[in-house]
């Protein structure tokens, strides 16, 4: 069944995880939400116990209150009675599905009494594992926010995915997923959480394909109509014969033969080479056992969680954000909204769609031209304008290079590749930034950033409606795009911004008309629309709006000259080992899929390393974009592979990654964050995908500004360098300031160069801020 639909903006939304009017928020589970989660679950195993042949299936020697409390656990993704009982079935002894049946109990025996404290241990257990279940699956979750959803969504996992969704204002709020693998290895991360005896078993049986046939043997015995029907044995023996034997039943049962290739979804791909490859795609019988659920009692549930108004009329402009009732938020300050887990959680969520933006931007444009505009992406293309986020990135990057171009003695002989994550981090941080002061300028008031960001993430980012009676003006009304440029840091932002308020509404549209095939098909643009944009870009802004340097080029040091020569050297190093090793993987990947077309690097958008147990040995993880031989279109990958001297049996691979780039699971925290696309199906990077370096590290200069440096314009961070050279301690030279703290230069020349084959000059390693001190 198709989720449902977003519905217009919602105020209310938010308020069970937004709790910061009761008290400073907490990661922990507080006392009272955990007591009211265990008591909600004793309740659940109580009625799950009483729906159970538990006297009958004693005659056959099986302690049913003993498999419960083994691995019984409430986690599913059916109703929690049904997950449990489903949990508990699973662990009966082989070959119980195929026993004669025993003499049934006689009726007027008393069934076994069993008091609340009996199911305490178990019921903590399911706490644990329903938590840790939120936590993986979301990542930007405390684990009082999650706890409150559960106690809110009584236990239901579904539910409780499909509530939080809905707070943050996804686009299609849906239960998870049974055949993705952010739900699979969420599930098992939960389950091996609690030592259940067999995760695997049990991930399997949650996300379980069946064809017809067994699903309508499994619809009746449990679906229960009334709370007081019960399961009987033979019941039982169903569900495991169903579940436990699901190859043979998709072996044996006949399939629809194959529809022609008219009723079919057909492909055809040009290779290349000469070979043409179609695809048809054929729906396979059945469904996944997860659709037992009836619809309308998610849809019932989510109905009565928040009253919804109906969307806006086509062309109207929606309604501005407005006061919420939560009273902590209220507040103007940053730092009492940023206590609010809810406002932490709304951040996380839009950093991580934000992302997902540059990803689509990078995309588009064209191969083999993107990296001529790496720098503008990175130092100058936020999402914040007249269109949409991805088209407001592009016609910023390339307005920026098209306007303020590197003076030549400055230019590398290179494009650049984007090594540094970190960069991207701040594009998108300065960005949301940007977005929130664009807003509060068009609202006309100060508004809380509660409230901001939540019309925000109902508005995904794109305020191109509500700006479009602030574009074109005549200078008596103040711009908005001047507070945005500002609190996003734009290095041109005073230009920028003039030109965003005076662009004539024909060249709007044309820009529009130019980007809106590649944004809505996700396709690249062309070369020649590339071009247009880049002349209508320059043609459109005047003179007038280009910020002339303020002095002429001054003449570095030579010490100087030889430390950003050594961090280019080190830069290159990196880039052509990096390069090099994607290549290899890349004929690989079309030596093992003779199908698809043969991929050509283009350039590298984001770069993690890790250290590997037990040697410590460098791992890398990687995105990159290639594009195919017959193709503009630019694909996004990932791939991982370690240093050359290894003594790991883990094969290097690299695979593509499927559009919309969703970052999906995220977490942007102050000292690590989530900034590499992973494949969904490798529970290896559920585990590990957040890396050092978060939003703290945005705030310092990169090597991305040293790599960019324009010597003509770049006054400010040549004033600080020479500050910094002039910070000489007695008796020991020349300081240099490393990652926060002050080094001999000598020492910072034998730790920047360590290992340089492996890890030159990694970002967060090593950052020089005396390197470009002038004369």
């Amino acid at each position: 069944m198709p989720p449902p639909l977003l519905q217009t903006y919602d105020p209310t939304r938010g308020l069970i995880s937004c709790f910061t009017n009761d008290s400073v928020a907490d990661d922990n589970i507080s006392a009272a939400t955990a007591e009211a989660l265990r008591g909600l679950l004793v309740d659940l195993y109580e009625e799950a116990f009483r729906r159970l042949p538990v006297e009958d299936m004693r005659a056959d020697g099986v302690d049913t209150a003993k498999l419960v409390n083994s691995g019984g656990i409430c986690l599913g993704l059916l109703d929690p009675i049904t997950n449990i009982v489903i949990n508990t079935v699973s662990l009966l002894p082989d070959g119980f599905e195929t026993t004669n049946p025993s003499t049934p109990a006689n009726s007027g025996r008393s069934r076994h009494k069993r008091t609340r404290d009996d199911w305490d241990a178990v019921a903590s257990r399911s706490l644990r594992c329903l938590l840790e279940f939120m936590r993986a699956y979301f990542g930007l979750l405390t684990e009082e926010q999650a706890g409150r959803y559960l106690v809110w969504a009584r236990a239901d996992l579904a539910m409780a995915v499909l509530l939080v969704e809905h707070d943050l204002y996804a686009a299609r709020p849906a239960p998870p997923d049974p055949s993705s693998g952010r739900t699979r290895n969420s599930l098992r991360l939960a389950a091996t959480h609690v030592n259940h005896p067999c995760p695997d078993q049990l991930v399997s049986l949650a996300t379980a394909w069946l064809p017809p046939e067994p699903l309508d043997r499994l619809a009746p015995v449990l679906r229960q109509e009334s709370r007081w029907n019960r399961l009987t044995v033979h019941g039982v023996k169903t569900v495991l014969q169903v579940l436990r034997h699901q190859d043979d039943i998709s072996g044996m049962t006949t399939l629809p033969p194959p529809p022609t290739l008219e009723e079919g979804t057909t492909s055809c791909v040009d290779l290349g080479d000469g070979r043409i490859a179609y695809t048809t795609i054929v729906q396979r019988a059945g469904d996944h056992i997860a659709s037992l659920r009836r619809p309308q009692d998610m849809d019932s549930t989510l109905s009565s969680y928040s009253t919804h108004a109906a969307p806006p009329a086509p062309g109207t402009v929606p309604k501005l954000p407005h006061y919420s009732p939560c009273l902590f938020v209220r507040s103007l300050e940053a730092a009492d909204a940023d206590a609010c887990p809810y406002v932490r959680s709304l951040e996380m969520s839009l950093y991580g769609a934000i992302h997902g933006f540059y990803l689509r931007a990078l995309a588009i444009l064209p191969s083999h031209a993107a990296r001529q505009h790496v720098r503008g992406v990175l130092l100058a293309g936020h999402c914040y304008g007249p269109m949409d986020p991805v088209s407001n990135i592009v016609l910023s990057a390339v307005w920026y290079d098209a306007n303020f171009p590197l003076p030549e003695a400055d230019r590398c002989t290179q494009p650049h590749d984007i090594l540094d994550t970190v960069a991207i981090l701040r594009a998108v941080s300065r960005s949301l930034h940007g977005l929130v002061a664009l807003l509060h300028a068009t609202s006309g008031q100060q508004l809380p950033l509660h409230e901001i960001l939540k019309y925000l993430s109902y508005a995904q980012c794109d305020l191109s409606v509500i700006l479009q009676p602030r574009l074109h003006q005549d200078g008596s009304s103040p711009n908005p795009f001047v507070a945005a440029a500002s609190a996003a840091e734009h290095p041109q932002g005073s230009s920028m911004a003039a030109f965003f308020a005076s662009l004539a509404p024909t060249k709007l549209d044309r820009l529009r008309s130019l980007m809106t095939s590649a944004t809505a098909n996700n396709t690249a643009l062309s070369r020649e629309s590339l071009t247009q944009i880049h002349t209508i870009l320059k043609e459109e802004t005047p003179a007038m709006m280009i910020q002339r340097p303020v002095s002429k080029r001054r003449k570095l040091s030579k010490t100087a000259l030889r430390i950003l020569a050594s961090k280019r050297q080190a830069y290159d190093q990196q880039q052509s080992l990096i390069r090099g090793r994607i290549e290899k993987l890349l004929r690989k990947y079309a030596r093992g899929h003779p199908s698809e077309p043969k991929y050509k690097l283009d350039f590298i958008c984001g770069m993690a390393l890790t250290d590997d147990p037990p040697f410590k040995q460098r791992r890398y993880q990687v995105n990159f974009m290639a594009a195919s031989q017959s193709t503009l279109r630019n694909t996004l990958f990932f791939a991982e592979f370690r240093g050359a001297n290894h003594h790991h049996t883990k094969t290097s691979f690299c695979c593509p990654l499927p559009q919309p780039y969703d970052m999906g699971r995220c977490y942007y925290g102050r000292d690590a964050a989530r900034k590499i696309a992973y494949p969904d199906h490798s529970i290896d990077y559920l585990s590990s995908d957040i890396a050092h370096g978060g939003l703290d590290d945005t705030e310092d200069t990169l090597d991305t500004d040293f790599l960019y440096f324009d010597s003509e314009r770049d006054v400010e961070l040549a004033r600080h360098c020479r500050k910094w050279q002039s910070n000489r301690m007695p008796g020991k030279g020349l300081q240099c300031w490393i990652n926060g703290t002050w080094l001999p230069y000598a020492n910072a020349i034998i730790r920047s160069t360590a290992s340089i084959s492996e890890c030159p000059s990694q970002v967060g390693y090593f950052t020089w801020y005396v390197c470009l001190c002038l004369e």
